[in-house]
Formats: C-alpha cells, sequence, structure tokens
C-alpha cells in the first residue's frame, strides 16, 4: 500500500473506511469463534454501532498520542448533517472520531493496534449479557 499522510485525509473520509474496518475486525472474531451464522449478526451489532463506538472513543481519547486525538477530533467534528434515531447527536460525533482512527491505524499499517483494542473491548465485555453465546 502507498504512503498516505493521514492528517491531509478527510476525517469523514477516514470515518468511512474505519467503519469497515472496525465491521470487518468483529466479524472476523466471531466468525473465528466458531459460531453459528443465525447468531453472528447479533453479536456484530454489540459492538458495530454508534452508542458502542461512542465508548470507544470515550476510553481512547485519554490514552492516544496528540496526533491520534486531534484525526478523532477533527472527525468527530466534521460538518455531518444528519444522524440516526438510535442514538445523540454526541454518540453519532463520537463514533464518527473512533471510526476515523481505525481507518486512520489501518492506512498507517497499523492492524496491531485495531486489533489489540479488539480483543481488549471484546474481553472486557466478557461478562455482560450481550456477551453470552448463543450456540
Amino acid at each position: 500500500m502507498e504512503s498516505i499522510d493521514v492528517r491531509e485525509m478527510s476525517g469523514l473520509a477516514l470515518a468511512y473506511l474505519g467503519d469497515t474496518v472496525w465491521e470487518t475486525q468483529i466479524r472476523l472474531y466471531w466468525v473465528k469463534k466458531g459460531f453459528h451464522i443465525s447468531h453472528l449478526n447479533y453479536q456484530v451489532k454489540q459492538f458495530v454501532n454508534a452508542k458502542a463506538q461512542s465508548r470507544y472513543y470515550q476510553i481512547l481519547s485519554v490514552e492516544l498520542s496528540e496526533e491520534e486525538k486531534a484525526i478523532m477530533r477533527r472527525a468527530k467534528n466534521a460538518g455531518i448533517r444528519s444522524f440516526p434515531k438510535s442514538c445523540s447527536n454526541q454518540e453519532y460525533r463520537e463514533a464518527t472520531g473512533f471510526e476515523a482512527i481505525i481507518g486512520a491505524w489501518f492506512l498507517q499499517g497499523n492492524l496491531e493496534k485495531i486489533e489489540n483494542f479488539r480483543n481488549r473491548i471484546l474481553e472486557k465485555n466478557k461478562g455482560e449479557k450481550e456477551w453470552h453465546s448463543l450456540n
């Protein structure tokens, strides 16, 4: 992949890419766990939605470098004009910021960062109701 300076990219373009990268990472995790196809979507949707991603934004916003925080803020503060009814405008903006840093990491070849964060989130949620296997 050619080198891309993510600081020069639109925050929304990074979020657009990060959205698909994050969902693919979550899907990959659950497929590898051997979940029956009828239960995969349920498991994935627990971690791929604006409310969940808003929480991930809040976690990362205190852990990242200033450059990474700037990428998240740029996407969060972008001119988003329409919002889903399933979350608040603030949650949607934060989810967009989260997706942007995932997109940036992907373009920078930092798949390990994405996988480590994914695994951390999934491990943290093992005891919660939505985690329980539906096999």
